[in-house]
């Protein structure tokens, strides 16, 4: 028997995700001469140094066979076994490009293949167990394109960022001779949550919660009736997921988008224009343009109708039934200040959800009367609700009935992904390897999968000078109309 082997229980959020790999491409600059293998040392220490003080991260993840089969768990030795950790791996992909050509293309994610940028898979294979955290260091002329993976099932985005700057803080400690520092262990602590939902849940009953309870899990109800009177509990799933074409399967490509500073400032004023809408933050005034533009190029495209842009030849193409889904993940860490660490490494992230009939999405709603309500539910959280969504999970896991669906790629479905409080300046690996003192001049999510998968938008981090950019995966046709629609060009500008 292996005294060092350690097992650690994953909590029942933990099990709601599914087994891919959470990922963050970082873009840098090479100082003038470093040597590839000289830096790749550098973060192979750093990254030893952080499964030192976080040895489970060196683990594996798999389906438990003792005490409650099937249920997930980390095995991981306390002293990691191998040093340097084979995780991180060193590449030097085949290509001409340089990292300005790169900074030419807006870091566009698809200049390499995923596979080329990370040696995980998009899916973890459980069974026989997976990493819990994959690296790859990928040098080209000029700079270092970083990818962290970590598994899902362990950690939310989040989870994912503090991994990253402990390990950019490790790789900057080598650089200046500072000494290790040890994480307080309530951070990697997966009972957390259980010990946090004993002593704050209600233990109401899932069967007496409301619907919306189930929403912030992402997860449709049981029960026969809705907060707004639907009689079908799946009728709002079929309205956002329309049956996929039977016709040649189409990719969507990833199209990156920028608000100017001032732009931001002008979205923001549009929004507060309606009457009764205050405290709209950035966050709500950028979803609010996505989900109105995003979705009324869809449907055009839809309809084949590249001629219609006006709000009145919109409204006659949708059904007047048709409701649109936003999904956009929050993090709960804020909402339990006093027992949930800011920076803990599980995860603690749900969903507000949110409804609108179509033909007011796209016609005649205002970006202002979206933001409002996308505030107003936002709004609605509280921490007793959060743990009434655990008690939800808690309860699936238990009999075994959690099932997570994704928003199909055909539909009226999407989920916005916000890293406006990613601070990139807070992931400084050392400016003796790195220019732009050693922080990295761009984030990019891996997309090739979710791009074959699902609907999906990310608003990456703020610039420093105010400014933001986003992606979202689009067909052709879409990205045609999108870019004759007035109201979104008058705040959005395509960038590749």
């Amino acid at each position: 028997m292996d005294s060092n082997l350690r097992h650690m229980s994953l909590n029942s959020l933990d099990h709601l995700p599914p087994p891919v790999y959470a990922n963050a491409v970082l873009y840098f600059l090479l100082q003038a001469g470093a040597d590839p293998k000289r830096v790749f040392g550098i973060l192979q220490e750093g990254l030893q140094r952080t499964f030192t003080q976080l040895p489970w991260l060196s683990g594996k993840v798999y389906r438990s066979s003792n005490i409650s089969p099937g249920n997930l768990e980390i095995q991981y030795h306390t002293t990691p076994e191998l040093s340097p950790p084979p995780q991180l791996k060193f590449n030097e992909p085949e290509t001409d490009l340089t990292y300005d050509d790169l900074k030419e293309t807006a870091f566009h994610p698809s200049a390499f293949e995923d596979h080329a940028l990370a040696w995980a898979p998009f899916y973890a294979d459980l069974d026989r167990g997976s990493e819990v955290f994959v690296a790859q260091a990928n040098f080209i002329p000029g700079g270092c394109i970083l990818t962290g993976t970590l598994i899902h099932v362990v950690a939310d985005g989040t989870g994912l960022s503090s991994v990253l700057k402990n390990w950019a803080d490790n790789c900057r400690d080598i650089q200046f001779g500072t000494t290790l520092q040890k994480p307080p262990p309530e951070i990697s602590d997966h009972a957390l949550l259980e010990r946090v939902w004993a002593k704050e849940g209600t233990k109401k009953p899932v069967q007496d919660l409301p619907p919306k309870t189930w929403q912030l899990l992402g997860l449709d109800s049981p029960r026969t009736a809705d907060f707004q009177g639907t009689t079908d509990p799946n009728e709002r799933t079929q309205h956002a997921s329309a049956p996929e074409s039977s016709g040649p399967k189409k990719e969507m490509k990833t199209c990156i988008f920028y608000l100017s500073p001032t732009n931001v400032k002008a979205l923001r004023e549009e929004c507060e224009k309606d009457p009764g809408i205050k405290n709209i933050s950035l966050n709500d005034s950028i979803c609010a343009l996505i989900w109105r533009c995003l979705l009324r190029a869809r449907k055009l495209a839809t309809k084949g109708a590249l001629h219609a842009i006006n709000t009145e030849e919109v409204q006659n193409f949708v059904a007047m039934d048709s409701e649109a889904r936003l999904d956009l993940p929050f993090d709960c860490r804020p909402y339990f200040p006093d027992s949930v660490p800011a920076d803990y490494l599980g995860n603690f992230a749900m969903i507000n959800q949110f409804y609108h009939p179509l033909s007011a999405l796209v016609g005649s709603s205002t970006i202002g009367s979206i933001a409002r309500m996308i505030r107003e539910v936002a709004k609605q959280v509280t921490a007793s609700k959060i743990m009434d969504a655990y008690t939800v999970v808690r309860t699936l896991v238990e009999e075994g009935g959690l099932k997570l669906d994704n928003l199909k790629v055909d539909g009226n479905g999407l989920m916005i992904g916000s890293y406006l409080a990613f601070i990139m300046a807070d992931v400084n690996f050392g400016e003796k390897i790195f220019g732009n003192g050693g922080k990295p001049d761009a984030f990019r999510p891996l997309m090739g999968a979710i791009n074959q998968s699902f609907r999906y938008c990310a608003i990456l981090p703020r610039k420093e000078h105010g400014g933001v950019e986003f992606l979202a995966n689009l067909f052709d046709e879409e990205l045609d109309i999108l870019l004759e629609d007035e109201e979104f060009n008058t705040f959005a500008v395509f960038v590749a």
